[in-house]
């Protein structure tokens, strides 16, 4: 059926229904899971509307956006970053440079920075945001909250925990009110318990993590893989006092299930990490790290994650011989 909707959309000569059909399109292939397929239709959308409207125009501006969010999250960021700086001068030149939109695309291509680690690329660009959402929106906006959670994420990245949580903190309240009992506002919680544990701030933590479990447990379900995370923050809190129970949670954390490589990669490190710390689990430990490392190959885009196994491994090569 989709092939002959196709041919008869492009029969009818209409190139922006063409594109709103390739857009959906790639909305759906983007929903299932199929983001390299999504890709093509998203890139039909932009060339058409980009044919029948010229460069500047706020529909193009808006296309380029949807197909830059599509390829940040195939880590193609090369590609996203030309794409993003026009349709923001698109925005810029059509609404002025304090408008929404122009802050919606800035906010998404410091959350891509950051993913890169281009740390005061990414700082400037979401400052620039924040202050473009404060300017526009009441204080207690979720936009604003949103850009807050990504400037937290950003300060987490560099190891700022102070600042990181001093950001989450500000955008709980806003996602307590407009998502209670959400899987978003579960990981708020979580970042926050994050950050104190990264300041060795157990007790503090704890209450935390417990929060954020209890929200993701009704959300997900008992048995979702986000689950982990917390699972693991409560066995670094638990293993030098009891590194047994540690270890309990450690198994469970890592008997959830994914379907995503990196997901399981992650989480067998951050693991081994806790149970090297456990006597009698270093074997352990070094066997998950390295199922971490091989499941994280040679990609680029996780370059710094595999630099740290590789220098753990070292490390722990270098204590045991």
């Amino acid at each position: 059926m989709l092939p002959v909707v196709t041919a008869s959309i492009e029969r009818a000569g209409d190139p922006v229904l063409e594109a709103r059909f390739h857009s959906v399109q790639g909305m759906v292939l983007l929903a299932l899971g199929r983001a390299a397929e999504a890709r093509s239709h998203e890139e039909r959308a932009v060339a058409l509307l980009e044919r029948r409207f010229g460069a500047v125009h706020l529909d193009v501006a808006k296309a380029q956006l949807n197909l830059v969010a599509l390829l940040y999250q195939l880590y193609d960021f090369e590609g996203a970053r030309p794409l993003n700086d026009r349709a923001v001068q698109t925005l810029v030149t059509l609404l002025g440079p304090q408008h929404p939109l122009v802050g919606r695309a800035l906010a998404n291509q410091g959350h891509a920075l950051s993913d890169q680690r281009r740390w005061p690329e990414a700082e400037a660009a979401l400052a620039r945001a924040l202050a473009i959402f404060e300017a526009a929106y009441p204080a207690d906006h979720v936009e604003i909250a949103w850009t807050q959670r990504d400037i937290a994420h950003m300060w987490a990245g560099r190891g700022e925990w102070s600042k990181a949580r001093a950001y989450y903190q500000r955008a709980l309240p806003v996602f307590e009110h407009t998502m209670p009992g959400s899987g978003t506002t579960a990981g708020l919680y979580f970042s926050i318990a994050q950050s104190l544990l990264e300041n060795h701030r157990c007790g503090e933590a704890v209450p935390q993590i417990e929060r954020a479990m209890a929200l993701m447990a009704k959300a997900y379900g008992r048995e979702h893989y986000l689950l982990s995370e917390p699972l693991l923050g409560l066995a670094r809190c638990t293993v030098e006092r009891d590194p047994r129970s540690a270890t309990a949670l450690v198994d469970r954390a890592l008997g959830l299930p994914s379907e995503d490589p990196i997901e399981r990669a992650e989480r067998s490190f951050n693991a081994a990490k806790i149970l090297g710390e456990t006597q009698g689990g270093a074997l352990r430990a070094r066997a998950l790290a390295a199922a971490a490392r091989a499941a994280y190959g040679d990609a680029a885009a996780h370059r710094d994650a595999i630099d740290e196994i590789d220098r753990w491994l070292a490390r722990r090569a270098s204590a045991a011989r």
